[in-house]
């Protein structure tokens, strides 16, 4: 008899790491797959498939941010390509934001979304929200 062997979906290519946390001592990564089509990002365990040249990527960006922080209108002119989803940082909601000059995601102040790129956020809340019919 042919033995079956059990096979396990095979996950998509991590094209980028958007956050970092440490959950029960252990680092996760916020990701984006390459196959991603509804832009949500997901946490993984660096064993997941997590490159250490991502990793360097990513904290390549935070030392960026930190040292060309954007001030004022700094982003006035620049078009969304994707947003990926939102979060909280320090009880403040960000989106996870695409814009067509950049292959990085940024985390964008609601504030600023809600002022800046109205069109773009009223679009990801229609995508997003569950109408109920009584």
């Amino acid at each position: 008899m042919e033995k079956v062997h059990d096979v396990m979906p095979q996950r998509k290519e991590i094209v980028e790491i958007i956050n970092v946390r440490k959950r029960n001592g252990s680092t996760q990564y916020n990701v984006v797959f390459s196959d991603t089509k509804d832009g949500k990002s997901q946490w993984v365990k660096p064993e997941e498939g997590v490159t250490p040249q991502l990793i360097e990527q990513f904290n390549e960006s935070l030392k960026d941010k930190k040292k060309n922080p954007k001030k004022g209108n700094a982003n006035t002119g620049r078009r969304i390509q994707k947003i990926a989803g939102a979060r909280k940082i320090e009880n403040d909601l960000y989106f996870v934001v695409k814009f067509t000059d950049s292959d990085q995601f940024e985390n964008v102040p609601h504030s600023d979304m809600k002022s800046r790129y109205t069109k773009s956020l009223l679009g990801y809340y229609e995508q997003h929200i569950k109408v109920i019919n009584p």
